[in-house]
């Protein structure tokens, strides 16, 4: 059995804007305790912040996720394809 953590995210756009700097506080103190847990208990962690900041230099946020932290169809893809490019690294059965 493997487990696979998923990192939180957010993005500025939607009602987070008007206080992302309050809630991207909040979110990197979560991105830090997953992080430690996987390390801690050994498991897959996927990065989703690093793939939706990646994903800024193609289109804008609202295109990701349309209020800060619930994905639109495209965030959906773009964390599908990260879910799959981790987990792939570890689990070779699964092919990219």
């Amino acid at each position: 059995m493997q487990f696979i953590l998923g990192e939180p995210f957010i993005l500025p756009v939607g009602r987070v804007k008007e206080k992302y700097a309050e809630y991207e506080r909040a979110v990197r103190l979560q991105q830090q305790i997953v992080k430690r847990l996987s390390t801690e208990f050994n498991v897959i962690l996927v990065e989703y912040q690093q793939a939706f900041n990646q994903a800024l230099a193609k289109a804008p946020a609202d295109y990701w996720i349309w209020d800060g932290i619930h994905p639109m169809p495209a965030g959906h893809e773009l964390m599908a394809r990260a879910w799959l490019t981790q987990v792939s690294k570890k689990l070779k059965f699964i092919k990219v």
